[in-house]
């Protein structure tokens, strides 16, 4: 036997080690096993013959892919020479597993956004249906107790819909400038309620930050989750730092990351920790290890959805009995953060009454969300196709605002908005929609309003207000101090 000096580096045995001893005094009698069969095989057939070996060099597992071929030599007796090549392919194995999760990953992503986008066309008439009910039967109040847990309970449905669609990355996200330290601080106080006095936590800042380009709500919901998620992994109570910091990305560094500089928040917990298994499930929709009732598995694949989404990354690093670190990578915004300031909420309901235009495909969709406007006191003129729709914006003077669903067969939203300016420039639009579209998003809707399905009649009434151009006055969440 003999090796060249890539098969001495591969096997870490040195040519000295091998040359004029058999095989099994080499790796032992049950290790040189494996690859005499398939010496005797490549012999008997004069077929190359090929296998994956497993070995341990520099205390890291290798994947060698390992081929035995027979070829003739020139010595007298004839005897024939079997040449054995043997390739490293850890790295590439590695870099296969990781395609085939982010397959899978993608794959699971649409059917979640398809599933939610059709739960959310289900929810909108429930909301209405349910709203209106609570308003016009208030003094009844065994039918207003129950009306009232009916709309927590499709409150529920909404955040849990929500979060499907982050992780499908088809959640629409309002993307600005924020200055995360201010964000951190500013729902410090709800961190501390939601972990409690066992948990202390503290705030690390690596010097003045710039501002990152995320959705603030968003990433706010993301934050909670990741602290509620290590606040569950300390159930004795325990330390949780939430660090912010900027940092340099390399590229290869982190799976799904760009190089280039970014916003890192990194929440840090001394719990229980995470084996390898479930380190590698844990952004799966529905994957938890907590017991009944008590997670819905869609928090991490929520932060992962919104970090992608956002042009970020999401990075765990856990080990059982160490704790786990749930590092958000956040793009850099190209401007600084614009100031909050405090505005009054508003005070006064809509009470003018206007002419809509109403398309939507779906007919439950589209006579709850008639009721709902009328029930606000607005003239609805509905219609069940874009095409049907530009027939009435040509009979019907009088339309002052159309809303429409975005995803119908033959036109979308957008399409039909576009479609309709042509007819009445300058017509307010406000789409309604399942879930967010690139198109949604692009610069040919940057003057058409958006509003997600399921929603209220509140949240109807405000943007309705804005489309038509009337002022819309918001409350923010007071700010508050830093835990130490």
């Amino acid at each position: 036997m003999d090796l060249n000096p890539t098969a001495e580096a591969a096997y870490g045995l040195s040519r000295d080690e091998v040359v004029g001893r058999r095989l099994e005094e080499i790796l032992g009698d049950e290790a040189a096993q494996v690859p005499l069969h398939y010496a005797r095989q490549c012999v008997a057939t004069g077929e190359p013959q090929r296998y994956v070996a497993r070995r341990t060099m520099a205390g890291r597992t290798r994947t060698i892919d390992v081929m035995f071929v027979l070829v003739p030599s020139e010595r007298p007796d004839g005897e024939r020479l079997i040449i054995t090549t043997a390739r490293d392919i850890t790295e590439h194995e590695e870099l296969e597993v990781q395609f085939r999760q982010m397959q899978k990953m993608e794959a699971i992503g649409q059917l979640t956004g398809g599933i939610a986008h059709d739960f959310n066309n289900l929810l909108t008439p429930i909301y209405g249906a349910l709203e209106m009910l609570q308003s016009r039967h208030r003094p009844d109040e065994r039918l207003s107790r129950l009306v009232s847990g009916a709309l927590q309970s499709a409150e529920r449905a909404r955040v849990l819909i929500e979060r499907l669609l982050t992780f499908a990355r088809r959640q629409h996200l309002e993307a600005q400038p924020v200055s995360v330290v201010d964000l951190v601080r500013g729902i410090g106080e709800l961190i501390d309620r939601s972990l409690g006095p066992q948990i202390q936590v503290a705030l690390d800042v690596a010097g003045e930050l710039p501002a990152a380009m995320v959705d603030p709500n968003q990433l706010e919901l993301a934050l909670l989750n990741l602290c509620v998620n290590a606040r569950d992994a300390m159930a004795g109570g325990g330390r949780l730092r939430i660090k912010l910091e900027a940092c340099h990305v390399e590229a290869g560094h982190v799976q799904g990351l760009e190089a280039g500089s970014y916003i890192r928040l990194s929440v840090i917990d001394t719990g229980v920790g995470m084996d390898a298994k479930t380190l590698r499930r844990a952004v799966e929709p529905f994957y938890t290890t907590k017991g009944p009732g008590r997670g819905t598995g869609l928090g991490l694949s929520m932060v992962h959805g919104l970090a992608a989404q956002t042009g970020g990354a999401l990075q765990l690093d856990s080990a059982p009995g160490r704790g786990t670190t749930a590092a958000i990578y956040l793009p850099l915004a190209q401007t600084e953060a614009a100031g909050t300031a405090a505005l009054e909420a508003e005070a006064t309901p809509f009470t003018r009454r206007v002419t809509v235009l109403l398309v939507d495909d779906e007919e439950l969709v589209r006579i709850g969300l008639t009721d709902v406007l009328e029930g606000l006191g607005h003239r609805v003129i509905p219609a069940a196709s874009g095409a049907a729709a530009l027939a009435r914006l040509h009979a019907e003077p009088d339309i002052e605002i159309m809303i429409t669903d975005y995803m119908m067969p033959s036109m979308t939203g957008i399409a039909l908005a576009r479609e309709a300016r042509r007819i009445r420039p300058g017509l307010p639009v406000l789409v309604i929609t399942g879930y967010s579209s690139s198109s949604l998003d692009g610069a040919e809707a940057n003057d058409i309003l958006r509003l997600s399905k399921p929603f209220g009649s509140g949240d109807l009434t405000r943007m309705i207000r804005a489309a038509l151009g009337e002022k819309v006055v918001v409350q923010l969440v007071p700010q508050f101090q830093q835990s130490e």
